[in-house]
């Protein structure tokens, strides 16, 4: 049986490469008389445009707070509380200047998930739980694997993952929260955010998708068939962050654009059908780039309107 995976592929079967024989193009249809053919290319280099158009601002972070919590920290009496400066934005700007601002000042930060606190910074800018608001919680604390699987495995008591996600976006972290589930959260939506930019656009997009029942699966889909760049690695360039921290590798690209297209035919009023391009050429020969057009500035302008947006519906 053909998996939610595969099919997001299906629609990204075109070629990415000028020399690889046969192009083939996605017909993209935007309102009653615009269309274009678009490329893989194309259709990463959307994606890309719009998360330089949101992430152009400096990175200051979002709001803070002290919390009292009980470290993890070996050689540390977890029986006397500390006090952790925890991050937390509430809406899509504050991501943006937190996801920024780990990048630009290269420091460690924190973030709550329900009781849990997890740490993000150098030099691998992953998620790792240090600490715990209830006291007993961090005492029976153990680490497990560090893969999305691991932690997604370890998760089973969570049973609305999705909402999880969205409360912790929303600056509501859900209490009750596995501990593994509150890592995986803040590894989605900070770690990788933070160490590849564009990842910030496909953890919204799926989000919607899985809302919209357009993952049948549900989150275990996402994990356990790699829709998510990051379900087996793949995504981050080691030593860079940011814009300049996302591999452009043809996996990469299966993963971003696959999400992209399927989000834009949900969401954005799109119509798209495969087809072969023949002699068609998809970008400037001389430039290099991807033709502009009507129809490439409304799609490029609807991803720039929901990277802007943290909520519960499409507006």
């Amino acid at each position: 049986m053909e998996t939610h995976l595969e099919r997001i592929e299906s629609l990204e079967r075109w070629q990415a490469w000028a020399d690889a024989g046969v192009e083939r193009f996605i017909r993209v249809r935007h309102g009653e008389h615009h269309e274009v053919l678009l490329s893989r290319w194309d259709v990463h280099t959307m994606l890309e445009s719009a998360t330089e158009a949101v992430f152009s601002s400096p990175g200051t972070g979002g709001r803070t707070t002290y919390v009292r919590g009980f470290s993890l920290s070996r050689g540390h009496d977890g029986s006397r509380p500390v006090e952790i400066l925890v991050q937390k934005p509430a809406c899509a700007g504050e991501w943006i200047q937190e996801l920024i601002a780990l990048g630009e000042t290269g420091r460690e930060k924190f973030f709550q998930v329900g009781s849990w606190i997890v740490r993000v910074g150098p030099p691998d800018y992953y998620a790792h739980i240090v600490a715990s608001t209830d006291e007993s919680d961090a005492g029976k604390y153990r680490a497990g694997g560090d893969t999305y699987k691991a932690m997604y495995e370890s998760s089973s008591g969570c049973k609305d993952k999705t909402g999880v996600l969205i409360g912790f976006l929303q600056g509501e972290p859900l209490l009750g929260t596995p501990p593994e589930m509150a890592r995986l959260a803040v590894a989605m939506c900070v770690s990788e955010a933070a160490r590849n930019h564009r990842t910030w656009g496909i953890n919204l997009m799926l989000l919607d998708l899985l809302r919209g029942n357009a993952v049948p699966g549900g989150f275990g889909a996402v994990i356990q068939n790699e829709m998510h760049p990051m379900s087996k690695g793949g995504t981050y360039q080691p030593g860079k962050v940011g814009m300049k921290g996302g591999r452009k590798s043809r996996e990469t690209w299966a993963h971003e654009t696959g999400t992209t297209m399927l989000w834009l035919t949900q969401f954005a009023g799109v119509s798209a059908t495969m087809e072969d391009g023949g002699g068609r050429r998809w970008r400037d020969p001389v430039k290099g780039e991807a033709y502009r057009g009507v129809v490439r500035g409304r799609l490029t302008g609807e991803l720039v309107a929901r990277l802007r947006k943290v909520g519960w519906g499409w507006e």
